[in-house]
């Protein structure tokens, strides 16, 4: 039995840290998309009150695609009573999953070093734990499923997102820095920051 997951080489670290400025609540995550996220994200929401916006800061390796979901799914819950933001932060790495999530922010902020990542969804066994990228038959379809469910219907430019989808046909990876989305008016990134190191 595999499960299907996007999810690239990289490896993250695994934690959600969060602190309050006056009406705003920062959330930083580091780590996969995997259960129990999208509660933890909303248990960390609840104990920190009322709040006008949210500032979610991204790191992730992505991972898996129900898991991420219901991250979305919350965080468009949201939109309905705070303002959502997204960010992914100096070196910070947003790939496969972590980019469906990264759109869910009505304002979607990144520094110019940042780097997304965007390939073809694959499949991992559970008892071996291999990669097996998609190719054919129901699998591709579903490939293509998730592809268009959460990046073509997103806010990201129709016409960049064609170019896109077919650059990562067979088997091929898309890295972009922040800057380059931006730039490239992939509609992904609205704004871009040169950060100063620590």
């Amino acid at each position: 039995m595999a499960a299907f997951l996007l999810v690239p080489w990289g490896q993250s670290s695994d934690a959600l840290s969060v602190h309050r400025e006056g009406d705003v609540v920062f959330m930083h995550w580091d780590g996969a998309v995997d259960p129990p996220k999208a509660r933890a994200l909303s248990s960390a929401w609840r104990k920190e009150g009322p709040a006008s916006a949210l500032v979610l800061t991204l790191n992730s390796p992505g991972g898996s695609v129900d898991e991420g979901e219901d991250v979305i799914r919350w965080l468009n819950r949201l939109h309905t009573k705070t303002n959502v933001i997204t960010h992914v932060g100096l070196d910070g790495y947003c790939a496969s999953m972590c980019v469906p999530i990264f759109l869910a922010g009505e304002q979607r902020s990144a520094a110019a070093s940042s780097t997304f990542v965007f390939h073809q969804a694959y499949s991992v066994d559970r008892v071996t734990g291999e990669k097996a990228f998609v190719f054919s038959g129901d699998e591709q379809l579903m490939a293509s499923q998730v592809f268009h469910q959460f990046l073509r219907k997103s806010a990201m430019d129709e016409a960049w997102g064609g170019r896109l989808e077919a650059a990562i046909r067979d088997d091929q990876e898309v890295w972009k820095s922040g800057r380059e989305l931006k730039r490239e008016r992939s509609n992904i990134v609205l704004s871009v920051h040169d950060e100063p190191r620590p």
